[in-house]
C-alpha cells in the first residue's frame, strides 16, 4: 500500500496489520492527531468489522454507520464527513476497488 507523507505522518499512532485491514478514512484532528477508521478484511467472516483509532484507543464497531454516528457525537467528524466517508466507502466496495 503507498501512502503518502501526511497520511503516514498521521499513522504514527495507530496499530495497523495492512494484511488485515483496509483504510477507510483518514481524519486529522487538532494537536497533530489523527482519528484512523479501518475496515477488517476477515475471509472467516461474512460481515466486515470496523475499528477506529484514536489517541492510542481502539474501539471495535459492527456497521460503519454505528460507528460514524459516534464519531459525530463526539464532535471528531461533522455529519456532511460522516456522510461522504459513507459514501465514498460503499461505493469503493460496490465497484471491487477496496475491501473485498
Amino acid at each position: 500500500m503507498n501512502l503518502g507523507k501526511k497520511q503516514t505522518h498521521y499513522l504514527r499512532e495507530a496499530h495497523i496489520d495492512f494484511t488485515s485491514f483496509d483504510i477507510v478514512d483518514i481524519a486529522p484532528q487538532p494537536d497533530d492527531h489523527a482519528v484512523v477508521i479501518l475496515a477488517h478484511k476477515d475471509p472467516r467472516i461474512s460481515h466486515l468489522r470496523f475499528n477506529v483509532q484514536y489517541r492510542g484507543k481502539s474501539l471495535w464497531y459492527e456497521s460503519l454507520e454505528r460507528l460514524m454516528d459516534i464519531c459525530v457525537s463526539m464532535k471528531l467528524y461533522r455529519r456532511t464527513e460522516a456522510n461522504r466517508v459513507l459514501k465514498n466507502f460503499y461505493e469503493t466496495k460496490e465497484g471491487g476497488n477496496g475491501n473485498d
